[in-house]
């Protein structure tokens, strides 16, 4: 009896060592993603310079899509460059808030719990042949942007940050300043009135169908304000311009905007491709919200 028994402990301690080889990874990367068949490799030091994430984990994970001539929704937001990371937005925000990982996009996007995540989506998608970051992956992003931080001894970036990006201080990023002649306002301010002296000018050569905001076509009054983002966020909301896309989008106080993109991109605006919106522009948007969006 006692060769049979001590033979069962053997076998189950076999089974319980074999199991144990194949148990999912923890860490804090993006768990909702995880593939359990993964194989995890070597671990890599990573140091928190973006050489080091880039070639750690941008080019084995992200850069395949994140490229101009990548994936659709992906290539206008590539990651290829330093000055594409510290720069870049999306619908989401800002990739790289300098010092605050938590209100980066680039970091919220790769974390594991929604509350950092909030409306982020989470990256690699589900769909990715890509694995999910690991723990490690993460916390080497989060301690990059966190060397990001003005006065920080760490960063390796030739970028000007407070220049492109806001700051865990709020301070708003500068852009070129444009002077325009004011538009002659109407007595009554309608659609076609914002379509053609505001949205027509600065927007639609996006929000166009074939064009790089297709997904959020500006066409006639009634489309706009039906319109929703995928969040099911209304691009107007009548008579509420403070929970209205088109108007947050407009404001430069990220504050002020919550989670809404700046419109438009930074990164057209200082490359020259875009104008940015006038003070009077938005005042004029919010007005015709306010009245209704007639």
């Amino acid at each position: 009896m006692k060769t049979i028994t001590l033979g069962w402990a053997i076998a189950l301690s076999f089974l319980f060592v074999g199991c144990s080889q194949f148990s999912e990874p923890q860490g804090l990367g993006n768990t909702a993603n995880q593939n359990t068949n993964q194989k995890l490799g070597p671990v890599t030091k990573i140091d928190p310079t973006f050489e080091s994430i880039k070639a750690n984990i941008l080019e084995k994970k992200c850069i395949a899509c994140h490229n101009p001539e990548g994936d659709k929704e992906a290539k206008d937001i590539p990651l290829s460059t330093e000055t594409d990371v510290v720069r870049g937005t999306s619908d989401s925000g800002d990739l790289i808030v300098a010092g605050d990982p938590n209100n980066s996009v680039l970091y919220q996007s790769v974390a594991s719990y929604a509350a950092i995540r909030k409306k982020v989506k989470a990256m690699p998608p589900s769909t990715s042949k890509h694995a999910p970051l690991t723990g490690d992956e993460v916390m080497a992003i989060a301690a990059w942007i966190t060397s990001l931080a003005p006065g920080s001894s760490g960063g390796d970036s030739p970028v000007e940050l407070s220049s492109v990006s806001p700051i865990a201080g709020g301070q708003c990023p500068t852009v070129p300043v444009t002077t325009e002649p004011l538009i002659q306002e109407p007595s009554v301010i309608d659609y076609a009135f914002i379509k053609s002296q505001i949205l027509d000018k600065k927007c639609t050569s996006c929000h166009k169908a074939d064009g790089k905001a297709d997904e959020l076509v500006f066409g006639s009054r009634d489309e706009m304000v039906s319109l929703k983002n995928e969040f099911s966020q209304a691009m107007i909301v009548v008579g509420h311009p403070e929970t209205s896309l088109l108007y947050l989008s407009l404001l430069k106080d990220k504050a002020s905007r919550r989670d809404t993109r700046w419109m438009p991109p930074r990164k057209e605006l200082n490359e020259g491709t875009s104008k940015d919106i006038t003070s009077q522009e938005t005042s004029l948007v919010k007005k015709w919200i306010e009245q209704g969006a007639r």
